[in-house]
């Protein structure tokens, strides 16, 4: 599947993160939004979000733990 650049998406897998020396684990259903794409197109960059669409962490992250989700 191919993504772009401020697709929203959802986690289908869950992932630990550290970010800005908070530690946590994304569980699955996460949502986020691409934010950046590098020319490897196996890895984007996703900010995740909580229920209150407060930004939880910005993650580099392997599509294969990714899928579309609908507009927020």
């Amino acid at each position: 599947m191919k993504f772009k650049e401020l697709d929203n998406v959802i986690l289908t897998k869950e992932v630990s993160f550290v970010d800005d020396g908070d530690e946590g684990i994304l569980a699955v259903g996460t949502r986020g939004v691409i934010v950046h794409l590098y020319p490897n197109p196996n890895t984007v960059v996703v900010e995740f979000f909580d229920k209150d669409n407060e930004t939880i962490c910005v993650e580099d992250i392997s599509v294969r733990f990714l899928e579309l989700a609908e507009s927020r």
